[in-house]
């Protein structure tokens, strides 16, 4: 065969309709596969693949030539069990040189020959499937599940076919949401704009859900505080601090010391208020102090915090988003007017978030 021949001729002329032509081993179909003409052609519907081996089956009784019918023998002595000698004229029409002629036929006795072929039994099992790999997708609430096997192997005489298997499973779909049990009464929606900072917190008096900024700490420290010079006993303002409006509450705790210089009669506290009215400040609340020492060169006074009064109910404490002035005083208490001076100081703040 050369892969593009579609004529052949028979040796002999072949009664019509009595042919059975076969391809590798496979018989074709009469009328399909290939056609009967002249009595002596075939002509195929497809060219047989080069190297393809054909074996043709046909009556040539009404042509005149006469063959001996052949015999089958089975089971002839000298040969193994099973063995089947047939007995009779072997034709091969195309010759003895397939390699030129690229055909390889063979017929079996041109008159005929009768066998009883035993019946074909099942062979061994096969070797099982496997599934090299195997995925899971979720598909959308009412899709149809789905299920895809891709053969990668075909697999052979002992040898595994080999697939991949796909699932399409769809989700259920969303469920109704839960109640909360942890709040109540429940929220009815959440209010607020989600900012960085913040987190969603609850709201007691008007019962919702809102975003609120978290509560941190913040600390001030004030530095290059000038000194002042020598003057009569009075009030003077070292230092303030204006801190801008915080998203939460808070209490100012203020860290502070000062050096004091003076006469034997003077005695200055270091105290810290927060805002005044007007000028006046030391009409500010008072949410620091640093008790100073009779005499001339005292020790610094420090100002620490004051539990009892920053913790009480309200006390000191700054509404959220209201700018707020911390003063840093040297309040003279002695009952002389003597001179005094004050030298280096420290001052800090920390804001501490209470509740609003």
């Amino acid at each position: 065969m050369n892969g593009t021949n579609k004529v052949f001729a028979t040796s002999q002329p072949y009664v019509t309709g009595s042919t059975r032509v076969y391809e590798n081993g496979e018989r074709l179909h009469l009328g399909v596969d290939y056609t009967e003409s002249a009595a002596s052609t075939l002509t195929f519907t497809n060219a047989p693949a080069s190297g393809a081996v054909l074996l043709v089956d046909y009556d040539i009784t009404a042509s005149g030539v006469s063959y001996p019918v052949g015999e089958w023998t089975f089971n002839p002595e000298g040969y193994a069990a099973g063995a089947a000698l047939y007995n009779g004229p072997t034709l091969f029409p195309g010759g003895l040189n397939p390699g030129e002629t690229q055909t390889a036929v063979c017929v079996f006795g041109p008159n005929g020959a009768v066998v009883n072929v035993p019946p074909v039994f099942d062979g061994p099992p096969g070797e099982p499937a496997l599934f090299d790999s195997a995925s899971a997708a979720t598909l959308s609430p009412g899709s149809p599940a789905t299920v895809e096997i891709t053969p990668l192997s075909p697999g052979g005489p002992g040898q595994s076919s080999h697939y991949a298997l796909a699932f399409g499973i769809p989700q259920g779909q969303p469920g109704a949401p839960a109640p909360n049990t942890l709040i109540n009464p429940q929220p009815v929606d959440l209010e607020g704009t989600p900012l960085a900072g913040y987190m969603i917190g609850y709201d007691a008096t008007n019962t919702k859900a809102q975003w609120q900024p978290i509560p941190f700490a913040a600390v001030y420290n004030v530095t290059g505080i000038p000194t002042t010079g020598p003057s009569a006993g009075e009030i003077r303002t070292l230092e303030t601090l204006t801190i801008q409006g915080r998203p939460t509450a808070y209490v100012p705790i203020v860290f502070a010391s000062c050096e004091v210089s003076g006469t034997a009669n003077t005695q200055v506290d270091l105290v810290a208020r927060l805002n005044a009215t007007g000028n006046n400040t030391q009409t500010g609340t008072e949410i620091g102090r640093g008790f100073g020492t009779l005499g001339a060169t005292p020790p610094p006074p420090v100002i620490g915090p004051e539990g009892t009064g920053l913790f009480a109910s309200g006390y000191g404490k700054v509404p959220a988003n209201t700018e707020a002035t911390i003063f840093l005083n040297a309040e003279d208490q002695a009952s002389t007017n003597d001179e005094y001076s004050t030298g280096r100081c420290r001052f800090t703040v920390w804001a501490i978030p209470v509740a609003s």
